[in-house]
């Protein structure tokens, strides 16, 4: 399975799914395993690199998503700043994103939390201006109005966003490109 094709199963099966019982769900388990073993292969050197990902704990999540830690920086969600996969509440579109942990930044500021968020992204953009044109989606939507996946919205700094279609698209080019 190639990492457009584990992205789009994550996205065409997501909105199903959590009208499901979350204990013991298929698409659930696959987050969890074989989709981060998909994005571990995908990168060149995984060495210092933790992938996690989720579909929720104890119940769906709002949006699922898959991390990339860099273990000097951090080994969780919920602090630090790392790379993630995060998916529209409606499976539509898959956000790559250059994001924060909102958990430990909402314990410390509470009601400002957004707001830090936002003043944050904003720095690591002009820090990594370098990588603005691979990387020019510095606002996404997930569909959710529920806390994290607001707080995630305002916690991205830069990044790509992908629907099914374009995903579908890169795979076709990728296999065209090698078959010749």
């Amino acid at each position: 399975m190639s990492l457009g094709t584990t992205l789009e199963r994550m996205m065409r099966e997501w909105t199903v799914a959590r009208t499901e019982p979350f204990a013991n769900h298929s698409l659930a388990s696959f987050i969890r395993g074989p989709a981060t073993k998909e994005i571990e292969a995908a990168i060149a050197n995984p060495h210092g690199l933790t992938v996690k990902g989720s579909a929720g704990a104890g119940q769906w999540a709002a949006v699922p998503w898959i991390s990339i830690f860099d273990d000097v920086v951090t080994d969780s969600a919920t602090r630090g700043y790392y790379v993630v996969y995060l998916f529209h509440s409606s499976g539509a579109v898959v956000h790559l994103s250059l994001n924060q942990g909102t958990t430990a930044t909402r314990a410390e500021f509470k009601e400002d939390t957004r707001a830090v968020l936002r003043d944050r992204a904003m720095l690591m953009r002009r820090r990594l201006e370098d990588f603005s044109d691979r990387l020019p989606v510095t606002a996404i939507d997930l569909g959710s109005n529920a806390q994290l996946p607001a707080d995630y919205c305002a916690g991205h700094s830069m990044g790509q966003s992908y629907s099914v279609a374009e995903l579908r698209r890169r795979q076709f080019s990728s296999a065209t490109s090698t078959q010749r």
